[in-house]
C-alpha cells in the first residue's frame, strides 16, 4: 500500500468514527425525547380516563342518591375523588382517593390519603356547619380520629374569615355570630382545631350542581391538557442539544482522534524505522513524538466533534453533509498554510481546494436527488458550484481575493449552461446559503492554528485543574520525560 493510502486511511477512519459518535448522540437524544413525549401523552390519556368515569356517573341521574335538590351531594363526592385520581395518574403518584370500597351508608363518603372523609355540600355556610355537627353527634368516633369533613371551598373561605375575625361581605352580624358559634362547637365536639376537623373540597357549591358539573369536569380536563402541554415543552427543552451533551460528544471525538493518532504514529515509526514499541525499542525521543502527535490529533478531533455537533444540531444539517464539511475544512488547512508560505499559487489553492470540497458538493446533490431530476451533463457543474461556495466560505477571511475569484469561476461555468440547469444550480446554492455564517464560525481555520490553546480552554471549561494541563508541546515532552 502506498504511503499516501497508509496516511489517509487512519484519518478517514477517525473522521467516520467521529461522525458516528455525533450521529449516535443525536439519534439517542431524539429517541429519548420521543419516548418521553409518548409517555407524557399516555399519562394524560390515563388521567382523562379517570375524569371520563365521573362524566359517565353524572350522565345517569337515576343512579344518583337523593332528590333533584340533593343529588349534588353525591356528585360532589365523585368529582372530588375523580379529579384527585386524575391528578395522581398525571403526576405518576399512587392513588390518593377511592370511593368504591366504602358502602353508601358508611360514616365516610370516600377515602383520602387513607383517611375517611365525610362530604357536606349544603346550601349556606351555617347549614353545612350544622350538618357537620349533626354527623359528629351521630358517630362518636368520626372526626375525633384521623377522619375529617369536606365542605365547599367557597364556604370554607367564609368560615376561615370568620375564624380570623375578618369582615365578610353580604353577611350580617347575626349570621357571622352563628357561624362563629358553630365553629367553636365543632372544635369542642371533635377535640381538635377547626382546620383539622373541617377542610375545603376541590369544588365550590355551585360547581357540582347538575346544571354546572359538566363544565366543572371540562375545566379540570382543560387544566390537565394545559399542564400536559407545559410538560411536553419542558421535555423538549430538556432534550435540546446543549453544552453538557456537546461536551460528551467533543470528549469522545477527541479520544478517537488521540487514539488514532497514537496508533498511526506507532505504525509509522515501526514501518519507517523498524522499531517495535512493545519490545522496548522506542527511545525517549520516540515516545515524545508519539505523545505530541497524540495530543495534536486529540485536539483536532475535539474541534471536528464540536463542528459536527454544531452543524447537525444548530444549523439542522444532515450528518453526512456536516461530516463532509468537517473533512473539507481539515483537508483545506494544509493547503492554506502552503499558500501563505508561498509554496503554491492562488490558482493552485483554488483548484486543489475545489477538489477537496467536492465531497460536500456530491453529498449536497444526494440530499436533493430525490426532489429534482439532475441531468447527467450538468452534474459536474453542480458539484463544482457547490464546492466553490463551500471553499469561498472557508477561505473568505484567510485568503484575500479568494471569494471574488471563486465567484468569477462559478459565473463563467454557469454562463455555459442552459437556463434550466442554471436555475438548478442557484436552487442548490440556496440550500448552502441557509447555513450562513455558521459554516465560517464552525470551521474557522484559526482554530486549527491554535489547537492546543483550544483544548486547554475546553479542559478548563470542564473543570480540569489548571496545574494539571499540558499547554505546550514542551509541557508534553516534560511530562513524558518525568
Amino acid at each position: 500500500m502506498s504511503d499516501l493510502k497508509m496516511n489517509e486511511l487512519p484519518k478517514a477512519t477517525a473522521e467516520l468514527l467521529q461522525a458516528a459518535v455525533v450521529d449516535v448522540a443525536n439519534v439517542t437524544r431524539m429517541a429519548a425525547e420521543k419516548a418521553a413525549l409518548s409517555q407524557q401523552n399516555e399519562l394524560l390519556e390515563a388521567a382523562l380516563a379517570e375524569t371520563a368515569t365521573v362524566r359517565k356517573f353524572v350522565a345517569e341521574p337515576s343512579t344518583i342518591l337523593g332528590s333533584v335538590a340533593t343529588k349534588h351531594g353525591e356528585i360532589a363526592e365523585r368529582v372530588e375523588v375523580g379529579v384527585r385520581r386524575a391528578r395522581d395518574v398525571f403526576n405518576q403518584l399512587p392513588f390518593s382517593a377511592s370511593i368504591d370500597n366504602l358502602s353508601r351508608t358508611a360514616p365516610g363518603d370516600y377515602i383520602l390519603n387513607n383517611k375517611q372523609v365525610q362530604s357536606k355540600f349544603i346550601n349556606g355556610v351555617n347549614n353545612s356547619l350544622s350538618a357537620v355537627l349533626g354527623h359528629l353527634a351521630k358517630y362518636k368516633t368520626f372526626g375525633r380520629d384521623d377522619s375529617f369533613y369536606h365542605v365547599p371551598k367557597d364556604q370554607y373561605a367564609v368560615m376561615l374569615k370568620v375564624c380570623r375575625g375578618e369582615h365578610v361581605d353580604g353577611l350580617n352580624a347575626k349570621t357571622i355570630a352563628a357561624i362563629s358559634r358553630n365553629i367553636r362547637e365543632i372544635e369542642q365536639a371533635a377535640g381538635k382545631p377547626f382546620c383539622e376537623a373541617v377542610k375545603p373540597s376541590l369544588s365550590t357549591y355551585a360547581e357540582v350542581q347538575q346544571g354546572q358539573v359538566i363544565k366543572t369536569i371540562s375545566r379540570h380536563e382543560d387544566e390537565l391538557v394545559d399542564d400536559n402541554d407545559k410538560r411536553r415543552d419542558e421535555i423538549s427543552a430538556q432534550h435540546q442539544p446543549g453544552w453538557m451533551d456537546g461536551a460528551k460528544v467533543v470528549g469522545k471525538a477527541a479520544a478517537i482522534g488521540a487514539t488514532v493518532g497514537f496508533a498511526t504514529e506507532l505504525l509509522r515509526k515501526h514501518r519507517e524505522q523498524k522499531k517495535n514499541p512493545f519490545k522496548g525499542q522506542f527511545t525517549r525521543a520516540d515516545w515524545e513524538e508519539v505523545g505530541v502527535k497524540t495530543l495534536k490529533d486529540g485536539a483536532v478531533g475535539a474541534v471536528a466533534g464540536a463542528a459536527l455537533y454544531g452543524l447537525t444540531n444548530f444549523a439542522k444539517t444532515s450528518a453526512p453533509l456536516a461530516n463532509s464539511f468537517v473533512a473539507a475544512a481539515k483537508a483545506l488547512y494544509p493547503l492554506v498554510l502552503a499558500y501563505k508560505e508561498r509554496k503554491i499559487s492562488l490558482d493552485q489553492l483554488l483548484d486543489q481546494g475545489t477538489l477537496v470540497c467536492s465531497d460536500v458538493g456530491i453529498v449536497g446533490l444526494c440530499a436533493v436527488g430525490s426532489q429534482v431530476v439532475i441531468p447527467v451533463p450538468v452534474i459536474g457543474a453542480l458539484v463544482g458550484s457547490v464546492a466553490g461556495k463551500v471553499l469561498s466560505h472557508l477561505l473568505r477571511s484567510h485568503v484575500a481575493n479568494a471569494a471574488g475569484q471563486i465567484e468569477q469561476r462559478n459565473q463563467a461555468m454557469i454562463a455555459e449552461l442552459d437556463e434550466a440547469s442554471a436555475k438548478l444550480i442557484h436552487r442548490i446554492d440556496g440550500e448552502f446559503d441557509r447555513l450562513g455564517d455558521l459554516v465560517h464560525a464552525a470551521f474557522d481555520l484559526s482554530l486549527n492554528e491554535s489547537l492546543t490553546v483550544r483544548s486547554v480552554e475546553f479542559a478548563l471549561a470542564l473543570g480540569v485543574p489548571s496545574e494539571k494541563l499540558l499547554r505546550t508541546d514542551q509541557d508534553l515532552i516534560d511530562f513524558l520525560s518525568a
